[in-house]
């Protein structure tokens, strides 16, 4: 489901804020919808095989998305993903590659450093007025600028381009 700007939809969500002491559970929002004449009905799947279905496949997604280990290519001593879905390979149906192959790839690395770098954006938009976080967004605006970003070598080794 993608962003959603209907008016009344919005209206009821905030109605049921308001109505729950500022608070806005799924819980409350799923009882208003289950009422034929909300607004929020029509944002819910009601046949209950089709909707389970659904379910079943984010809780697919959900799995991919959330398992690490170590991977040895990566000279890490942390488990990281061991899958990523690049955002031209969401659509139409959605799908995932494993991080190695992706970060071994000039091609697909690229792509997946232009996606973290507009998730920095976002995340610097989204918290941007807590003056703690300054140095980490002083930090990110200069990987942006092109500064500090790691490279792949020749030989796939990592180095570093610092400023200078």
């Amino acid at each position: 489901m993608g962003a959603i700007s209907n008016p009344a939809v919005v209206a009821e969500l905030k109605e049921l804020q308001v109505a729950n002491r500022g608070f806005l559970r799924a819980e409350y929002v799923l009882e208003r919808a289950k009422v034929k004449s909300s607004a929020l009905h029509s944002c819910f799947t009601w046949d209950d095989g089709e909707a389970a279905e659904r379910y079943r496949l984010e809780e697919a997604h959900r799995l991919i998305r959330v398992v690490v280990a170590l991977v040895p290519e990566l000279k890490t001593e942390e488990p990281v993903r061991v899958f990523v879905s690049l955002r031209g390979d969401r659509t139409p149906v959605g799908g995932y590659r494993a991080m190695v192959n992706v970060l071994a790839d000039s091609d697909l690395r690229a792509r997946l450093l232009e996606e973290a770098l507009a998730d920095m954006k976002i995340f610097e938009l989204r918290y941007a007025w807590l003056s703690e976080l300054a140095e980490v967004f002083a930090a990110m605006r200069s990987v942006k600028k092109g500064r500090g970003i790691v490279r792949q070598g020749r030989a796939g080794q990592s180095s570093a381009r610092t400023a200078g």
